[in-house]
């Protein structure tokens, strides 16, 4: 799997919570995606300054589908976040209305 999908986001906001029930500090970590390439560098590859509009335009696709990708990723990793979240909520929550539940149930 790739580094900073659903999984990684998961992994982060479970911490998190893990961090705050236990009354920890919040510490940064980043996101761990691939890093972008640095620009001079993939400009390099293609040609730099030299290059052909052919080229060109084969360097701006392949650096608009690496943004693409990562965007991608990173939405993944939000919804990984926000899943642990739910998931923290719904683990407090389904006891008190089970329990809830069951007490009805015996009056009624």
């Amino acid at each position: 799997m790739t580094a900073g999908g659903f999984h990684d986001g998961f992994a982060h906001g479970m911490r998190v919570i893990r961090d705050a029930i236990l009354g920890r500090p919040a510490r940064h970590e980043p996101w761990p995606g691939e890093p972008m390439p640095d620009l001079k560098t993939f400009l390099d590859a293609y040609g730099g300054p030299t290059m052909t509009a052919a080229e060109f335009d084969r360097m701006e696709a392949e650096w608009l589908r690496l943004l693409a990708d990562r965007r991608r990723l990173f939405r993944r990793y939000v919804w990984g976040v926000r899943a642990a979240g739910w998931t923290a909520i719904l683990t407090a929550i389904m006891p008190a209305i089970l329990t809830l539940t069951l007490i009805l149930r015996s009056l009624g």
